[in-house]
């Protein structure tokens, strides 16, 4: 199947290119202001376009602990297209026919054709998940899951691991396709599981926890645990933090922070007043972070810049991930 998208890479960010700085090293993928795909080094000194033809209903997805990234783009009503890309190189590998509203996680059980696939039709997958072989589209098994509270991610090794956002419980499934507990996330009170990541070594996670608070506004930070949900310390406490990522060394963990919902509306109908959003790093054993303000130097953390397509030093807020 031909590809959906033409893709191309700039000098900036060929294959071999070395990163700027080793606080923050690898390449930061996310979508500007224009719907393009960009990769650029965390500092910005160093970024090139992979795709321009994105529009706001295309999907993005990053597989394979970043040497893969995958396009969806819509075929007709029920189905899509989902290309996959090298990540090194931009270079299609293969694209295949997909039901609509489909996520994808893997590869799994070290075959790198295999993924889950989990369709959602309105707000459920009906508590079932595909394992395909992607690149031939033959279908290889199902798992079952818990339906929508269930988030999945794919360990280092191909095994398949959840966490259920209502119960926290934590489980994992090997080839077998049953699901064994492995633990438990613990929020601390009052406070709801949102958004959570797997570090590339598969031994940790990067959890934001959040509440509505008084005047209606979703306020979360982010914590750092065990892949169990032990050891348990809270990394940022600002309340405008959320959907973490790892550095490719696990050293750093980034994360969006957006004042605008704070700022605007809730109650205050606009009132003037605007917010900022853009993703910010600090070191993964930090605790407590507080204090980040955009355009202002703080000391643990450091926002990403960007400055593909001759915006120099800008702020990025929709960052798919952060990889090698």
């Amino acid at each position: 199947m031909s590809a959906l998208l033409t893709l191309s890479l700039l000098s900036g960010v060929a294959a071999s290119a070395q990163p700027v700085s080793d606080a923050a090293s690898g390449y930061v993928l996310f979508r500007d202001a224009q719907g393009a795909l960009v990769r650029s080094t965390p500092d910005g000194r160093s970024a090139g376009v992979l795709s321009s033809r994105l529009d706001d209903k295309v999907r993005i997805a990053v597989l394979a602990a970043g040497r893969q990234y995958a396009v969806f783009q819509a075929k007709s009503s029920r189905l899509d297209t989902v290309a996959v890309y090298d990540m090194a190189t931009a270079r299609l590998q293969y694209s295949q026919d997909v039901p609509a509203h489909t996520d994808i996680a893997g590869p799994l059980f070290g075959d790198p054709d295999t993924f889950l696939l989990r369709t959602f039709v309105g707000a459920t997958d009906n508590g079932k998940a595909f394992v395909v072989n992607l690149r031939t589209g033959a279908l290889l098994g199902t798992l079952t899951t818990q339906g929508t509270p269930d988030a999945i991610e794919v360990l280092p090794d191909g095994r398949i691991y959840r966490i259920n956002g209502k119960t926290g419980r934590i489980a994992v499934a090997g080839a077998d396709g049953e699901w064994r507990e492995i633990g438990m996330l613990r929020p601390p009170s009052e406070l709801k599981i949102g958004t959570w990541k797997l570090s590339h070594a598969g031994d940790k996670l990067a959890i934001s926890y959040g509440r509505v608070d008084r005047i209606g506004v979703y306020r979360s930070d982010i914590w750092v645990a065990r892949i169990d949900g032990s050891g348990q310390y809270r990394l940022t406490n600002q309340w405008d933090m959320k959907f973490p990522l790892w550095s490719p060394d696990d050293r750093r963990i980034a994360f969006q922070v957006d004042t605008r919902s704070s700022m605007v509306g809730a109650g205050l109908q606009g009132g003037g007043l605007t917010g900022q959003c853009g993703y910010w790093h600090v070191p993964a054993e930090a605790t407590g972070v507080s204090g980040i303000a955009s355009q202002q130097v703080h000391p643990v953390a450091t926002e990403f810049l960007v400055s593909a397509e001759g915006a120099s030093a800008s702020r990025i807020c929709k960052v798919v991930g952060w990889e090698r």
